[in-house]
């Protein structure tokens, strides 16, 4: 399912650009029917924008409208499994931890990533003393302060893990990575559901002034009585 997303966005991109070229700018996918009263583009927005091809229904455009529900509800569904497979390699990755190294699962999800960059805790506590001493003891802070820091932000048992091996570090790494891949896999899910209201709401504005324009007249009239011609403006309602 990890290119799901883009196949159904590139297809429905592709869907609209061709029904724009083969109607030659018209609206011709569903051709609209004259209704005898004029149509809201507020309206026919606000529902495109609440629910995708709600506004296309409401001009009476049937397959517009399933377009936009059925990337809709696709990409819903999409957005679900995407978590879904979130939880999964969260629970694996914790699992794999707690079974190899030794950290207690339900610990700050720091800790987590701390875990993907250090072979223990030991070596972590040694890294960020080494960075206090190096780049703050030196100029910004004092002796006390250091110390502060330290036992500050040292790991303490409840935290603690040591991997066995190297090849164990990069299994967690790319049981993480996995999950980090669900994670950007959802949020561009949240990303086309955003875009398909967005050219709904347009497509429906567009076409509500298509059809408003076609339930208006300008035309001319011969007047052979009075050897002239009448303008006419007609809107139906």
């Amino acid at each position: 399912m990890k290119n799901i997303l883009i196949i159904l966005l590139l297809t429905f991109m592709m869907i609209n650009v061709l029904e724009a070229q083969g109607s030659g700018g018209e609206v011709q996918a569903n051709p609209p029917v004259l209704k005898t009263d004029m149509k809201s583009v507020p309206l026919a927005a606000l529902m495109s924008a609440t629910i995708p091809g709600a506004g296309q229904i409401y001009l009476g455009q049937k397959t517009k409208a399933g377009i936009f529900l059925a990337a809709d509800l696709i990409t819903i569904f999409s957005l679900y499994r995407f978590n879904l497979e979130q939880d999964i390699a969260k629970n694996n990755y914790e699992q794999y931890a707690l079974m190899n190294a030794g950290l207690k699962k339900g610990v700050h999800k720091d800790i987590y990533i701390y875990a993907s960059n250090y072979k223990s805790a030991t070596d972590y506590n040694l890294a960020m003393e080494t960075f206090y001493k190096n780049y703050l003891l030196i100029d910004y802070i004092t002796q006390e302060e250091f110390n502060e820091y330290v036992e500050r932000d040292r790991l303490g048992p409840e935290d603690w893990w040591e991997w066995q091996s190297d090849a164990q570090l990069h299994k967690y790494r790319r049981i993480r990575h996995q999950k980090q891949e669900f994670e950007q896999y959802a949020s561009l899910a949240v990303g086309v559901l955003i875009l398909n209201r967005i050219v709904s709401v347009v497509d429906a504005a567009i076409s509500t002034n298509k059809i408003n324009s076609a339930n208006r007249q300008l035309y001319t009239t011969s007047d052979i009585e009075r050897k002239g011609i009448t303008l006419n403006y007609e809107i139906r309602f």
